[in-house]
């Protein structure tokens, strides 16, 4: 999943196209995509990555960083009714 988030971090800073750089390098690309196959391209591919290549490792860190956040889980019961606060919308129903 995080390396999902990468490509669309990609497409978000490059804008990724059906037989682009990316898509070529990727269809091409002979071992497992990791995040670290998206920062390396980003790095040595892009004249972005080549001129500010900081730049391309501080979105990385980022991303990994949103990524491995661990998320509290509380224990409750789902089967308690819930107390309805307020009901939202021009017709609300039941």
């Amino acid at each position: 999943m995080e390396t999902f988030y990468h490509i669309a971090d990609y497409h978000n800073q490059f804008y990724l196209t059906p037989d682009g750089k990316l898509h070529s390098y990727l269809k091409s690309y002979t071992g497992t995509i990791t995040p670290e196959t998206i920062r390396d391209f980003k790095l040595k591919q892009t004249e972005w990555g080549q001129k500010r290549p900081n730049d391309i490792l501080r979105r990385y860190n980022n991303i990994v960083s949103i990524c491995r956040v661990s998320v509290p889980v509380w224990r409750i019961i789902l089967s308690d009714p819930l107390q309805i606060v307020a009901l939202v919308g021009l017709y609300p129903t039941n």
